[in-house]
C-alpha cells in the first residue's frame, strides 16, 4: 500500500536492485541501483499498468 509522500521500496528487492515508488498527485518511480532518473506517471496510468502486470499482460 502506498502512503502519500512516503517513498516505498519494492518488497522483492535484491540488495541494491530495487524500485522505489512515491505517491503524490502523481506516481514517481526510481531505480535505486543507480540512484538516478525518476519517471513520473499519472495515478490512473500507473494503476492501469499495475493491473496489466497482475493480469500477466507482459509475461513472455
Amino acid at each position: 500500500m502506498l502512503t502519500p509522500n512516503q517513498p516505498t521500496i519494492s518488497t522483492r528487492c535484491a540488495s541494491s536492485a530495487c524500485v522505489q515508488v512515491t505517491l503524490t498527485d502523481k506516481v514517481t518511480v526510481r531505480d535505486t541501483k543507480d540512484g538516478g532518473d525518476r519517471v513520473t506517471f499519472d495515478v490512473e496510468a500507473f494503476a492501469a499498468f499495475v493491473a496489466a502486470v497482475k493480469r500477466g499482460r507482459f509475461d513472455g
